[in-house]
């Protein structure tokens, strides 16, 4: 049980880009508490004076041992060791956190996904683009979503479409398939959209604490051909260009990976990687291409 009857955030989902948003707030001398099922890594949240909450979020009982929060981070990603399903997890999980917390909380930032746009044409989506999922996992998400504003108060939460995260230990690409010269699943010419890890986290931080729309797309400044993404990751970790096996695609498109995204709200924060040009050069620690 955590030591704080009151927190000014809990976390949950303190990974990639969770546990940014942690040590952000822990940085500027506030309290900070994370849900977590492992004591391994409630131990690694003890040591960066994260308070670790020990609860399983798809049990609806276990999370009476949360304190209270001013402010609740919802950034779970799916661990694909576990017997809970996607739903159980994104849908089921979410309903059981917002119930026990989000009634007293003075924000919510619940991360969504660009894929409740399932478009395979290149077109352009923003807020304002009602959503349209064309695969599970988008459909996952638009439930979640609606989850969120049944159960948050209004003008009290921000659902966070984020686009393909990618930084430091994790980047949109097969690093080792690169490497090896094996062909990437799907079409060059089709578009990415991504958000670097810092930038997602500072996100967070800003809506958790200053509010914001209902919903808000997190992606950065440019979207980028698959091609040209893969031949620049290539180029930075010395290996061959990119080969690209278009019969691996499904048969009714890339599967909602073909759009290009764009933000009517988050222009005005000021982005640390306004593109992958500059945010690849730091996920693989090379200087940018001068």
């Amino acid at each position: 049980m955590t030591n704080f009857p009151q927190v000014d955030v809990l976390i949950f989902g303190c990974g990639y880009v969770g546990l940014q948003v942690a040590r952000q707030f822990v940085s500027a001398g506030l309290s900070c508490a994370a849900v977590t099922r492992s004591q391994e890594k409630a131990a690694i949240l003890k040591s960066q004076s994260i308070e670790p909450v020990l609860a399983e979020i798809t049990e609806a009982q276990s999370l009476a041992v949360l304190p209270a929060a001013k402010r609740i981070l919802w950034a779970v990603g799916y661990d694909r060791n576990s017997t809970a399903s996607k739903r159980e997890v994104y849908v089921d999980g979410l309903r059981n956190a917002l119930i026990a917390t989000a009634p007293a909380a003075e924000s919510v930032v619940s991360i969504s996904s660009t894929s409740v746009w399932g478009f395979d044409d290149g077109r352009w989506v923003d807020e304002l683009t009602p959503v349209a999922p064309s695969t599970e996992g988008g459909e996952i998400c638009a439930t979640a979503e609606e989850v969120v504003r049944t159960l948050c108060p209004a003008g009290k939460f921000t659902i966070l479409r984020l686009a393909g995260i990618y930084g430091p230990g994790r980047l949109l690409a097969k690093v080792e398939a690169l490497k090896h010269q094996q062909p990437i699943a799907g079409s060059g010419e089709a578009w990415l959209n991504l958000i670097h890890q810092a930038d997602a986290a500072a996100l967070a931080y800003r809506l958790l604490c200053e509010g914001g729309p209902e919903v808000m797309v997190g992606v950065d400044r440019e979207p980028v051909r698959r091609i040209d993404y893969y031949s620049e990751l290539a180029r930075r970790i010395g290996s061959a260009p990119p080969v690209f096996d278009e019969a691996s695609l499904p048969k009714r498109g890339s599967g909602g990976l073909n759009k290009r995204v764009r933000s009517q709200f988050s222009d005005q924060y000021e982005f640390r990687y306004e593109s992958y040009h500059s945010g690849l050069a730091q996920a693989v620690e090379l200087p940018p291409s001068q």
